[in-house]
């Protein structure tokens, strides 16, 4: 017993699953995740917009810590790319799903630019276009209208100001999956997936989810 030493596990923290938020214990992502960063910032002052990238496998693989450190990464390298990570969806009461994706939209974006894109938030406010607030989505079907309206502001901006010109917003969400499954039960309005490809397009958004490994069955 006077020869016994505990060796302190790093990894046991880790062993419920869950997101892994040192960096020093995430191994063998880093070239992937540097790749995706390259997509989204793009080449020769043209940004990605209009796609959506998808990241899947089976559980317990670290997708979530990927998407988690490929947020932090694209805020620190991606000075034009605002970053909206919207977190684990799976968690989110699904009577009003729809609701709280544009709420927590609006929220994430209110910080988001004030902490990392002040000019571009300025520049909207000298335009008289106000964040949307909670209280201004009362349910899915006035969420749209107000995220449509805002999202027309917002690229009208990018398109008339040079100094913006090479912005694009990146959505995060994780285990986008759960929404095959409210699909499926009828617990959200059948038409999101396709207004979800409506409005990726429409309005020049990424989108970067993260879920199960059959989600190419479902994207």
């Amino acid at each position: 017993e006077d020869d016994f030493h505990r060796l302190d596990n790093p990894y046991s923290a880790y062993v419920k699953s869950g997101v892994v938020q040192d960096e020093e214990m995430v191994f063998g992502r880093a070239q992937f995740i540097n790749e995706v960063i390259e997509s989204v910032r793009g080449t020769e002052g043209a940004p990605l917009r209009r796609k959506t990238i998808a990241l899947y496998g089976q559980k317990r693989t670290g997708k979530s810590t990927v998407l988690y450190h490929l947020g932090r990464k694209l805020i620190d390298e991606s000075p034009t790319t605002v970053v909206i990570s919207l977190g684990d969806i799976s968690k989110w009461a699904k009577e009003a799903f729809e609701r709280k994706l544009y709420r927590e939209f609006f929220k994430r974006l209110n910080k988001e630019l004030s902490s990392h894109h002040v000019a571009l938030r300025d520049a909207l406010l000298e335009r008289e276009v106000e964040i949307p607030t909670h209280k201004d989505v009362v349910d899915a079907i006035q969420g749209r209208d107000v995220f449509g309206d805002f999202m027309d502001e917002f690229n009208e901006l990018i398109e008339e100001d040079e100094a913006f010109s090479n912005y694009n917003i990146a959505i995060l969400l994780d285990e986008f999956t759960n929404i095959y499954m409210y699909l499926c039960r009828g617990q959200i309005d059948r038409d999101f997936m396709q207004y979800w490809k409506a409005i990726t397009n429409d309005y020049g958004l990424v989108g970067i989810v993260v879920g199960q490994d059959y989600m190419p069955d479902f994207v």
